[in-house]
């Protein structure tokens, strides 16, 4: 590899987490559009540059879904949701544990619509998890969230434990 070719790769990853950053401060619908290149751009990065700026662009890429979890735009939440399930197929297993924490930030967050997302969330990262990580991890966020003093976020509780209970033992419950 010839030296234009190291500060073309360089410059990859820190050209992309400018723009993103900017463009993470726009309208709802370039948000959008936004998320709809998570994906493609996390899989460049991996094919393009090293383990090092591959972990940068994914730290970044998180902090912008995170942002973007909380978005007052119903719109531009539920696509920061889809990507953050989908973004679990291409990121390497040590960013796994990013998404379930952001994931666990939202079913602590005092908004209840974020409780909720959060149990979106967990009920489809359940069967990835396994047995053993759903009964240490998502099982006592499902009960805490049962207990939770809003009906609709015990409602959600309700729609999603069949889907996490096929997984459990069933003496765990």
């Amino acid at each position: 590899m010839n030296f234009a070719n190291k500060i073309e790769k360089r410059f990859l990853v820190e050209g992309l987490v400018m723009s993103l950053h900017i463009l993470s401060k726009e309208s709802s619908d370039i948000k959008i559009a936004l998320l709809d290149q998570f994906i493609p751009l996390i899989q460049l990065v991996q094919e393009k540059c090293n383990q090092m700026e591959q972990e940068q662009a994914a730290k970044e890429i998180f902090k912008m879904i995170d942002q973007l979890l909380y978005e007052p735009k119903e719109t531009v939440k539920e696509k920061a949701i889809k990507v953050l399930l989908d973004i679990r197929n291409v990121v390497q297993n040590e960013d796994k544990e990013a998404v379930m924490n952001l994931t666990l930030k939202l079913a602590h967050d005092p908004d209840e619509g974020n409780r909720i997302s959060a149990l979106k969330i967990l009920n489809e990262c359940a069967q990835d998890m396994g047995q053993t990580l759903c009964e240490c991890f998502i099982v006592p966020e499902i009960k805490s969230l049962g207990i939770d003093e809003q009906m609709r976020v015990r409602m959600e509780v309700a729609k999603n434990l069949l889907n996490i209970s096929k997984i459990v033992s069933f003496d765990f419950f």
